[in-house]
């Protein structure tokens, strides 16, 4: 029954990160990602109209929460140099939060950062306008399992953005 109703999800999550790249939509700042491999389930983040900010000088690219949707989230990751439409990533972080208010239990909030060590992960299919970058991600994050001590885990983060400086 679980595979039955990710499908439709999946589904209409490609959908809507065909249409988030497309050019009319580079007047905001949003992004629409995917989290799998969570103990706790895949989610959604879904971010439309945001604040966010694009330093070209450094290489941050940050993407705020979305005022409505939930669950909710924040990205932030700094890359090297864009060649070919690509760019390294150096650092990652990505939080999330089930609810915008509750117990901790409620919130459920979760944080995935970069390995240390690994392979080289990158932003792929850059754009890159007079005040905006748009891209793809594909990333291996790992986070702390909530009330489990030390236990890590291994998340893959997928998805479209487009950020404003």
């Amino acid at each position: 029954m679980r595979k039955l109703i990710l499908l439709p999800v999946a589904l209409l999550v490609m959908i809507s990160c065909n249409e988030l790249n497309n050019g009319d939509r580079r007047d905001k700042a949003s992004y629409m990602i995917t989290i799998t491999g969570s103990k706790d389930g895949p989610h959604i983040l879904v971010g439309e109209d945001i604040n966010s900010n694009w330093d070209q000088d450094n290489g941050i690219i940050y993407l705020g929460t979305d005022a409505s949707n939930e669950p909710l989230g924040t990205i932030t990751l700094r890359i090297g140099a864009i060649t070919g439409g690509e760019a390294p990533i150096l650092h990652a972080v990505v939080s999330k939060t089930d609810v915008r208010v509750g117990t901790g239990a409620e919130l459920n909030g979760r944080t995935f950062a970069l390995p240390e060590s690994g392979s080289t992960q990158k932003v792929e299919n850059i754009t890159v306008g007079s005040n905006y970058i748009s891209g793809q991600v594909n990333l291996s994050l790992e986070g702390d399992v909530p009330n489990s001590g030390d236990s890590t885990e291994s998340v893959n983060v997928t998805g479209e953005f487009v950020a404003k400086d």
